[in-house]
């Protein structure tokens, strides 16, 4: 081998040194909020805001895309989030407050008619931001009611409003990841670049919703995207850092 090839084969180790080393990143989107036109006639009369349990979906992607139910972090992770945005909820001059989820194996009729309505609510949401427009050109007014459901909800409560959360996250197993970047490696020393697949992802999104009335006032949803080695632990910094990029924009009470 001549010095000209041994050069470039150090030159392309050394890039992928580099690259590995750079690759621990994240990329956030953009938050893309929408508000009902009347928001601030309705948020005169809210005070008290009740989180409703978050809706939390967790996986685990093996090598070939089979996907594996992280159920074992769901609980923790609904728990903390309903903690961080209760906090950003007292920072925008609301009272915070919680709905108390089942508990104990042999729950009894009211409880069960209550998780089947909060169900039932987050599909009609669901449903709802499914059509969200795409790009900020586009409206971003939201006229939908979730009708008596939340107006009941909201009464159980005692609350004046509801606050609904969406949270999705997927991250890669170790095996595949080892692979992928084992392949990635070889790649960047015969072709000289290396290309960036996602090691995880989460989305967060929530609606604020009028107890009064039952319709949706504001919602807004941020996604963070991982790569390379540093996989999504769903932990307590990144659920409280996502919220605040969720709130920018939240309605603040007037004092």
């Amino acid at each position: 081998m001549d010095t000209g090839d041994r050069s470039s084969q150090i030159g392309r180790c050394a890039l992928a040194a580099l690259c590995l080393s750079l690759l621990c990143a994240c990329a956030t989107t953009p938050s893309l909020v929408r508000q009902h036109q009347d928001l601030a006639a309705h948020c005169a009369g809210i005070r008290r805001v009740a989180v409703v349990p978050p809706n939390v979906r967790l996986y685990l992607v093996h090598l070939g895309g089979l996907k594996e139910g992280l159920s074992g972090q769901m609980p923790r992770v609904a728990e903390a989030l309903i903690q961080v945005i209760g906090e950003e909820l007292v920072r925008q001059g609301f009272e915070a407050a919680t709905i108390e989820q089942t508990q104990g194996a042999r729950p009894d009729s009211a409880a069960l008619f209550r998780e089947a309505e909060i169900s039932r609510l987050y599909a009609q949401i669901s449903s709802e931001m499914a059509g969200r427009p795409g790009t900020p050109s586009r409206d971003r007014n939201i006229e939908c009611t979730l009708g008596q459901e939340a107006k009941n909800l909201a009464a159980f409560a005692r609350s004046d409003g509801l606050i609904f959360v969406n949270f999705a996250g997927w991250r890669r197993s170790g095996g595949s990841v080892a692979t992928e970047m084992a392949f990635k490696v070889l790649l960047t020393v015969a072709a000289g670049y290396l290309p960036q697949d996602p090691i995880g992802a989460s989305e967060l999104e929530i609606a604020l919703v009028d107890g009064g009335t039952g319709d949706i006032l504001w919602t807004n949803r941020v996604t963070n995207t991982r790569f390379g080695f540093d996989r999504p632990d769903f932990d307590m910094q990144e659920l409280r850092g996502m919220t605040k990029e969720l709130f920018k924009g939240f309605p603040q009470r007037s004092k």
